[in-house]
Formats: C-alpha cells, structure tokens, sequence
C-alpha cells in the first residue's frame, strides 16, 4: 500500500512539473505585436491587410505573417520570438509604403512601415498609416511620336548615394508605348525608361529624355491624385529593335 501510494504521488508531482513547463509565459505565450491601422488623418482602416516580418541584421526579411484589422482597424500578432519586426499594411487605394527613409537592405525596396526590436515575452503597440495611393502614366515615344511598346519602365527616387531605382515598380509599355505605374505612395519619384532587347551597354532614359540621371526632372505625387502625361521619347536605335527603324515615306 504505501508503495502504491509513493508512485502516485511520483506521478502527479511530475504531472504538475510537466504542466507549469508547457503554460509557462515565458514559453508559451512569447511576444506580441499590437496596434492600429489608421489613414494620415488618423481615421481607423478596418479589414485591411497587415504584414509582419522578422527581418535580420542587414534589414531581410527571414520570416512573414499575415493577419487582418478589425471593425476597429485593430490588429494583434502573437507568440513571437525575440528579435526585430517590420510591419506594413495595404488596403485597396491604400499603402503604407513610403520613399525617402533610407533602406538598410542590399535591395532596393519602398519602406514599409515602422520597425520595433522586440525583447523576449516583450509587448509592443505601434500604428500603421496608410496614405492614399496614387499612379504615374504616360507614353514611350521616338522622336516622331510613335509610340514603343514592350519598353521597362519603372520609377526611382533620389537618395544619399545618388538614385536608386526601385524593381518593384518595373512595368512595360503597351503596343502603343502607354503605361501605368499604379499603387505609389505620396512623395517625389523619377522615372526611366529601358527597352528590353537593349544592349548591355545601353544605359536608361530618364523623364524628361535625358540620358544623366543627374538631371531627371522629380514627378510629384500627391495622395490619390495621379500624374499623368510624363513621357519619354528614347534615342534611336535601330541596331537593335525593328521599333526603332526610321519612318519610310510613301
């Protein structure tokens, strides 16, 4: 009897050990990530789409979450290891996006929202503005007007090393040189143009038809109002595209 009632009370002491490992705080409940999504005159943004990303030392992203706001345009984001998080979100007409900070990243990217270093079992509450969306649009000409289709387009922004082009942003032209870069945020871009049969030695074309990204003219954005007829006429080229052999009179 009383050996029985040693392994009894044997297993319900490990029963309990085991129990206080598995909802210890420290390991179960690990960090969490909450806040807001609100528009940049701080209106709460429900049913938006909110992204979470581990990133490591250099900025890239390692791991990604999804998650969406509520009625209330919350959000929450739980069980995190420590570490450091950048958040984004995204609503249709909506980014978080934004140009001009500076990007710790080997490849070029819009900054996406605020970053946190989050301590272990750490609690951190942030917000999320989203800035109306707005789009550059215009043609891709030779010098008589024709307009030159299957060109790569994509805007750039000036920063401390000089100006980087953004590849995220890369669209082409369509059968009448026309195209349209959609979902940027306010601020200020250049904008380039490049064919894609180009030789390896032909360098980009910058709006207004300059060859210097030095002196490309800056495309202002405001939110929701798009800017349009920013077109570029690119130099010819008829040694490598039948798009750019001369016009025959008849």
């Amino acid at each position: 009897m009383r050996l029985a009632l040693s392994v009894l009370a044997a297993l319900l002491s490990l029963a309990i050990t085991t129990t206080a490992q598995v909802y210890s705080p420290s390991s179960f409940d690990g960090g969490r990530i909450t806040g807001h999504i609100v528009t940049s005159y701080a209106k709460l943004v429900a049913h938006a789409t909110v992204m979470l990303a581990r990133i490591n030392d250099d900025g890239l992203r390692v791991e990604t979450w999804f998650t969406g706001s509520d009625h209330d345009g919350a959000f929450v984001f739980k069980h995190l290891e420590e570490g450091r998080y950048r958040l984004a979100a995204w609503r249709w007409g909506y980014t978080s996006r934004r140009v001009g900070a500076g990007s710790r990243e080997y490849t070029p990217r819009f900054d996406t929202g605020p970053e946190v270093d989050l301590g272990r079992g750490a609690h951190a509450d942030l917000n999320v503005v989203l800035r109306p969306t707005a789009a550059i649009t215009g043609r891709i000409i030779l010098s008589d007007g024709r307009g030159v289709p299957h060109v790569q387009v994509a805007v750039g922004h000036r920063t401390e090393e000089g100006v980087t082009l953004l590849p995220e942003t890369i669209t082409s032209s369509g059968y009448d040189g026309r195209y349209r870069i959609e979902g940027l945020p306010p601020g200020e871009f250049l904008v380039a143009a490049l064919p894609r049969d180009a030789p390896p030695d032909l360098d980009w074309t910058w709006y207004p038809d300059v060859a210097d990204a030095e002196f490309a003219a800056s495309v202002l954005l405001l939110e929701d109002v798009d800017a349009k007829h920013i077109d570029i006429a690119l130099p010819p080229a008829p040694q490598f595209s039948p798009f750019f052999l001369p016009r025959v009179s008849r």
